[in-house]
């Protein structure tokens, strides 16, 4: 508050410049000027006003801000803890004000409350109507948006599972048991697409292959890449896991596994950055390859040790 303070304080001074040098007769070309520059920083400094006076009255009224899960925005120098609701106002307000998603595509800036009949906010009430009533699901966003995240391959999993974590909570069957037959349904659905978009954006595999057909690019189950030297080198490792004699030898292939799967996020995370989609497909298949092949070394180690 003390910045909202500065800011009047500024605009009063200069309000006062301006009175002055309107009492100035003459035309005098320099005092002109001198006006225009500061009627054009009142103007900037009532639209900052604005803006941080309006952020502060959205942290007050929030009766969902926590302390300890929460995310942290930087206002004024701050950083006040406030709730995802709190954070999808902010992004609404901001990133969303011109009709675009982060990946630029349309969002759904006329989405009618089915109860009430208000248009609602496209990131606010994504998931709730102010009126209170759950919204049906906004399946024409995709699942960075719906889990406030930037679409990209190097995503934070603390926040994703915090966003997932806190709205799930408000969409638990229990919160719904005294509702209508439609709100159930609404919850249901709602629940199943947060679901999806979570799991979807968790493992780095079908995280990877979600950006790809964000791009049009189909990966199928079947497809494989005509790399000779890659496809033996699969082989090989098979040979191996076949041969495992010892709790050594299953260790040793782990290893070796587990490192070409850093690899491969590290490129992954290069290509997806530099938009060398191309390169990130053939990454992508490769990532497959070492994962089916972890996934069968968890399967040897659970039996071994059943």
């Amino acid at each position: 508050m003390l910045r909202s303070l500065s800011i009047c304080q500024r605009a009063q001074k200069r309000l006062f410049c301006i009175s002055s040098a309107q009492s100035v007769e003459g035309n005098n070309r320099k005092l002109k000027d001198a006006k225009l520059k500061l009627e054009s920083h009142i103007l900037c400094e009532h639209r900052e006003l604005d803006q941080v006076s309006k952020a502060f009255r959205k942290s007050f009224y929030s009766s969902r801000i926590r302390s300890n899960k929460s995310y942290c925005f930087t206002l004024n120098r701050a950083s006040p803890a406030f709730s995802v609701n709190f954070i999808r106002e902010i992004q609404c307000s901001s990133q969303l004000g011109n009709g675009s998603s982060h990946n630029d595509k349309p969002v759904h800036n006329h989405r009618n409350c089915w109860n009430c009949g208000r248009n609602t906010s496209p990131v606010l009430e994504l998931f709730f109507c102010d009126c209170g009533v759950v919204q049906k699901p906004a399946i024409e966003l995709t699942y960075f948006d719906i889990m406030l995240l930037e679409p990209s391959f190097d995503i934070d999993i603390k926040k994703l599972s915090d966003v997932f974590k806190e709205t799930q909570k408000k969409l638990h069957p229990d919160k719904f048991s005294a509702k209508s037959e439609m709100e159930r349904k609404l919850a249901q659905e709602q629940s199943s697409l947060l679901n999806k978009a979570y799991g979807v954006l968790l493992k780095p595999l079908s995280r990877a292959l979600y950006l790809l057909e964000l791009q049009g690019i189909t990966i199928e189950d079947d497809t494989k890449l005509t790399d000779s030297e890659f496809l033996m080198e699969i082989m090989e490792i098979n040979e191996k896991i076949s041969s495992i004699a010892s709790e050594s030898d299953l260790n040793s292939v782990e290893a070796d596994n587990s490192s070409q799967i850093e690899n491969c996020l590290v490129q992954l995370s290069h290509s997806f950055s530099l938009k060398d989609y191309s390169k990130a497909k053939v990454m992508t298949i490769r990532l497959r390859y070492y994962t089916t092949i972890q996934e069968r070394l968890f399967e040897l180690r659970r039996s071994r040790l059943g």
